[in-house]
């Protein structure tokens, strides 16, 4: 018995000490940022406030629990971002805009999003893309939070941005979001 526990003890302490030299070997090789990746702050605020350009009204409907569904309605409006030095940069978003609401007024919304560049009835092209991604959240009453992940496209190519979205309570009759997050540079930036 007391050989087998010592065996056991024996072959633990050589897998241990394999383990913490094949991880310390891949950290000093690979490392965080073995290939310069490096991160910034990004922030951005998007003006939903009417009128904006409505390019589908989609799809609504109420099920039988009386929740309220709207599919695919689409719009464009205005979209400032900065990225770490504090320069505001105007463009657009393209959102496409899924949601349910609850017969309690509570919601979860969901969907993509385009931020491009353009003007005020142009839609995005491969041309004009920035980023693109998707975006989800739950609102209840005037309050909304939520996320978005967003991948670069063209000058922003391999870029990802990670943000969390709030509307802005303190904004009168404003419809404004606010977006925190990083922006990923995967070669360095």
């Amino acid at each position: 018995m007391k050989n087998t526990i010592k065996n056991h003890f024996n072959r633990s302490t050589v897998l241990l000490a394999a383990v913490i030299i094949v991880t310390a070997t891949l950290i000093s090789v690979h490392g965080a940022n073995s290939n310069g990746a490096t991160k910034a702050e990004f922030s951005a605020r998007q003006d939903f406030t009417w009128p904006f350009p409505v390019i589908d009204w989609g799809e609504r409907f109420v099920d039988e629990g009386g929740n309220e569904h709207l599919k695919n309605r689409i719009w464009t409006a205005p979209f400032w971002y900065t990225i770490a030095d504090g320069e505001e940069i105007p463009v657009r978003v393209y959102i496409v805009y899924n949601s349910i609401t609850y017969e309690t007024g509570s919601s979860r919304k969901h969907g993509q999003t385009i931020i491009f560049t353009g003007g005020v009835d142009d839609v995005p092209t491969d041309e004009t893309t920035l980023w693109e991604g998707n975006w989800h959240g739950v609102a209840d009453g005037e309050a909304y939070s939520g996320k978005c992940q967003l991948q670069g496209h063209g000058d922003f190519a391999g870029t990802k941005i990670k943000a969390t979205i709030e509307r802005c309570l303190d904004c009168g009759d404003s419809n404004i979001f606010t977006f925190m997050g990083t922006i990923l540079y995967p070669q360095g930036e």
